[in-house]
């Protein structure tokens, strides 16, 4: 019974332990993140990362404010003012891991904003895949 007891208060220690040292990588975690966030946030470009289920993991404040400028009432178009089909889209080809580069305009009543997506693959440490795109405003391509 003694012999229980102590291998308790052992194992019980041991927990506690780890306990503390999975608090302080959280606390670490939460740091990189802030750092990665402060970063990714000073870019000119919009970025964005997505996961394969479409899911987006970061965007950055670029990012965010371009598609609030375009989102409502725009329509995604190609060089040629076709209209680009959902599955082309730049975040898109990301979820599905291409790589690309494409310029595309967002057209508001024949008002266009014209734009370059480049996009690839990134594996992480964990073997997921992600999709990065990174999008500039450009010059009309004609």
């Amino acid at each position: 019974m003694q012999a229980t007891v102590e291998e308790l208060n052992t194992t019980n220690d041991d927990l506690e332990s780890r306990t503390f040292e999975l608090q302080a990588l959280a606390i670490q975690g939460d740091t990189d993140r802030n750092k990665l966030r402060t970063i990714v946030d000073g870019v000119e470009y919009g970025v964005v990362v997505v996961d394969a289920d479409g899911s987006i993991v970061l965007e950055n404040a670029s990012y965010t404010a371009l598609i609030a400028d375009h989102e409502n009432g725009a329509t995604m178009v190609d060089e040629t003012g076709k209209r680009i089909a959902k599955r082309l889209t730049p975040v898109e080809r990301a979820t599905r891991g291409e790589q690309f580069e494409m310029t595309f305009a967002y057209d508001r009543s024949g008002s266009r904003s014209w734009y370059l997506a480049r996009g690839k693959p990134v594996d992480t440490d964990r073997g997921d895949r992600l999709g990065v795109v990174a999008i500039r405003e450009t010059a009309s391509p004609t």
